[in-house]
């Protein structure tokens, strides 16, 4: 939908959810998903409100998700995605963090997807 230029139906339908997951699954990884995706909704068009969805993503993640759960690291690299470069070191941390995560849960086809966002940083 976003790839079509629907940007207003596709952010209500992940408002929408997101509203059905917070009613009904407010515990559920599904939740931090959907804030996630309200997030990448934003992302080419209102930063600040990509990163308020993105660092509620992260804090339902670390409240109620173990460190180690694959949603915590799509949301480290979704926080990633937006920082420009006066936040490498925070950058960084994150893309580190992303990794331990899928190195522990040993899901290696997220590796060259992960080394391309630590060239984007080392350049």
């Amino acid at each position: 939908m976003l790839e079509q230029g629907k940007f207003a139906e596709a952010l209500s339908k992940f408002l929408h959810t997101l509203d059905i997951n917070e009613k009904y699954m407010p515990r559920h990884p599904n939740y931090a998903e959907a804030l996630n995706n309200v997030g990448f909704t934003y992302k080419n068009g209102d930063i600040m409100n990509a990163t308020d969805y993105f660092n509620r993503a992260l804090e339902f993640c670390q409240t109620h998700l173990s460190e180690t759960h694959e949603m915590t690291a799509i949301t480290y690299l979704a926080l990633e995605l937006i920082m420009n470069e006066d936040q490498y070191q925070l950058a960084v941390d994150y893309i580190n963090r992303a990794t331990a995560i899928y190195n522990h849960l040993k899901l290696s086809c997220h590796q060259n997807r992960l080394l391309s966002k630590t060239r984007r940083f080392t350049r």
